[in-house]
């Protein structure tokens, strides 16, 4: 009776040490996501250096018949190949891409 009651109570205690190692892993992986969520801010200056395109999505119902003279298509086209060329670097500059 008392061996038995040895082997359960050594054995609780082996699962009260897993459990506490789980906990403490836990615990350190959290810290561990709290500093690398620190450490990735994002400098402003290399987000800025970054080109960012400008798309424009063409509705197949829109249509235009509006003609430029000098050049080839409508005016709705015109805006939208001009649209799709803009690059956009930083906040304060924008550049054409052709």
């Amino acid at each position: 009776m008392s061996n038995r009651i040895l082997q359960e109570m050594s054995e609780l205690s082996e699962e009260k040490q897993i459990l506490e190692l789980q906990l403490q892993r836990r615990n350190l992986q959290a810290a561990n996501q709290a500093l690398n969520k620190i450490n990735k801010r994002q400098s402003s200056r290399l987000a800025n250096q970054r080109v960012k395109k400008r798309r424009i999505q063409a509705t197949p119902e829109a249509r235009d018949s509006i003609k430029v003279a000098g050049f080839d298509g409508t005016l709705g086209s015109q805006i939208f190949r001009l649209g799709s060329a803009i690059d956009i670097k930083g906040s304060k500059s924008r550049y054409f891409a052709w």
